[in-house]
């Protein structure tokens, strides 16, 4: 497992305003699963 890939991944979804939303969907179907 690439920690720092993840770490990476997770910048660049901070760093894009649209994707934050997109990335709290995924986190809310991760925490409903």
């Amino acid at each position: 497992m690439n920690i720092e890939f993840v770490f990476v991944n997770i910048n660049v979804l901070l760093r894009t305003r649209a994707s934050d939303t997109l990335c709290a969907e995924c986190f809310g179907l991760f925490v409903s699963a």
